[in-house]
Order: structure tokens, then sequence, then C-alpha cells
């Protein structure tokens, strides 16, 4: 009787980890906008990608951490009343995903259901377009 409530005690608490959140079929995206660079007043939005296109870059982090996915928006782009806004792909707590590298951004975008279409590599990162798997 120990052995089975052991058993479905660990059951419960592997099902309930962090990993089942990284695999929800949604990509959660954290748009971070700069008001005012001087009161470094900021505002945050997270949502989840509805497009069926879209490019994001993977760039290093220091000192070979890993990679985050982020990209710089365009003036059009931006939330309203912002000078400069940029866009993270991000974990159920509003936190950066760290890559291991390439394939492992690769494998995580597949299993979300996008397949990278086009990769530039840039100087300091690589450029991505992803298309949604129909």
């Amino acid at each position: 009787m120990k052995k089975i409530l052991v058993s479905l005690g660990l059951l419960l608490l592997f099902s309930c980890s962090n990993k089942t959140q990284k695999e929800s079929p949604f990509i959660l995206l954290l748009t971070v906008g700069i008001k005012d660079f001087k009161t470094k007043e900021i505002i945050k939005k997270t949502d989840t990608l509805k497009t069926d296109t879209f490019t994001i870059g993977l760039h290093p982090l220091k000192k070979g951490k890993g990679f985050s996915a982020y990209k710089q928006l365009d003036k059009k782009s931006r939330p309203e009343g912002t000078v400069d806004a940029y866009t993270y792909i991000v974990d159920a707590n509003n936190k950066d995903i760290i890559f291991n590298g390439y394939s492992d951004f690769t494998s995580f975008m597949t299993k979300k259901g996008y397949e990278i279409t086009e990769n530039k590599s840039m100087v300091y990162y690589s450029e991505c377009t992803l298309q949604k798997i129909k």
C-alpha cells in the first residue's frame, strides 16, 4: 500500500512539474516597450503568437550560456507611446526561454507547430523566419 501511495505521489509530482508547462501548445511572446530612456519607464505585455509567419533572432547570451530568442520591433510594430520595443519568446512565468543551440530552438519550434523557412546568419546572431506547419 505504501508503495502505491509513493508511486502516485511521484506521478503527481512529475505531472505537475515545469516540464509540462514548457510543452504547452502555445508560444508566449513578451513585448517590452520603453516609454522613456531617462526615467526607464517600460510597459510589458504577454500574448500568444497568432500569426502563421514570423521572424525572430536567436542571440547568444554572455559567456556562452545558451541562446535567447527575441527581436527589436520596428516603429510601426511597437506599442503606442514607446520609443523602442523588443519581443521575447518566454515561458509561462514570463521568463526568457534559454535554448542550448540552434537545434534546441528548432526542436522547440517544431513541437509548437512551426518550421524554419529561412535562416540568415548576421554578425552576432541568426535571424530565423518561421512558418506554421499545415
